[in-house]
């Protein structure tokens, strides 16, 4: 699952707390930052409410309603 949150109204983010919490429950997840568009974006096979817990963990608590689901881009032809 894909999923994003809005930055403008976090504080400074310490990317490198947040993939530690991600590596710890989703070793091949990703998560990478897009200032231009004030954006933390996951990849990760975890659910919403884990995202949440996961930045609570690194120290950034967030609403849920600051996390949004993407939709899947998978086409299902490479057999995943």
């Amino acid at each position: 699952m894909k999923y994003q949150i809005r930055t403008e109204r976090l504080p400074e983010l310490d990317l490198a707390a947040i993939e530690t919490a991600l590596g710890e429950r989703d070793p091949a997840g990703v998560v990478d930052r897009d200032p231009s568009r004030a954006l933390l974006r996951f990849a990760t096979c975890l659910g919403g409410g884990e995202v949440l817990a996961l930045m609570a963990d690194a120290g950034f608590p967030i609403e849920a309603s600051a996390l949004e689901g993407l939709p899947s881009e998978c086409c299902g032809g490479c057999g995943g």
